[in-house]
């Protein structure tokens, strides 16, 4: 049994230096051809970090507050909002928040026009579509849906006035609504969470 177990330990330490020499010959192979990639193609470009790039599916990071508690979000849409059923319709103070990082279009789709419902797709339609939208004395709200594996309903609140609108919470819906009295039932509704 002990010259078996000796006889096994080589034979792993001959395969395990095998194995290094073998990775180390190929590691240097790799450089090989790499240099003489570069000397075809020239250089790879530097890698651009994520924030610089235009990317159609992400808007720019939005820091909300933690969760308040279920009371204070009842009372919040308690209020009498005036509604919004188009993004053109948002304050220009708003639309920043819901465009692409270069501010050229908005980050969602319409809810009358096309977008990336599922998680397959060529990456130029939006992958949030807007649902409803809400401006009181004090706050603001957007309802949209995003796309992908997990399909969701998800709310933004703002403290809003007519300069600035400032994040105050986002919150998973169950599901949609299409108007404040839907909306209002769905906040009410305990066990609904809040996400960052």
């Amino acid at each position: 049994m002990q010259k078996a177990t000796a006889t096994l330990r080589k034979w792993l330490s001959s395969l395990a230096i095998t194995i290094v020499i073998v990775g180390l010959s190929d590691v240097a192979i790799f450089h090989r051809h790499l240099a003489d990639l570069d000397a075809h193609f020239g250089p790879l470009p530097t890698p651009v970090e994520a924030d610089t790039q235009e990317d159609l599916h992400y808007r720019p990071k939005i820091e909300f507050r933690s969760e308040p508690m279920q009371e204070v979000k009842v009372r919040v849409f308690q209020q009498d909002f005036q509604l919004i059923h188009q993004l053109h319709e948002l304050p220009e103070v708003a639309k920043p928040l819901f465009r692409y990082k270069s501010g050229s279009q908005y980050a969602m789709a319409d809810a009358d026009q096309p977008w990336q419902m599922g998680c397959v797709g060529d990456g130029s339609l939006p992958r949030q579509r807007f649902i409803l939208g809400g401006i009181s004395k004090d706050f603001a709200f957007v309802l949209y849906e995003n796309g992908g594996i997990a399909h969701s309903y998800m709310i933004e609140v703002y403290r809003a006035n007519s300069t600035d609108w400032q994040p105050e919470w986002i919150q998973y819906l169950p599901h949609a609504a299409h108007n404040i009295d839907q909306l209002r039932k769905l906040i009410a509704a305990p066990g609904n969470s809040c996400c960052k």
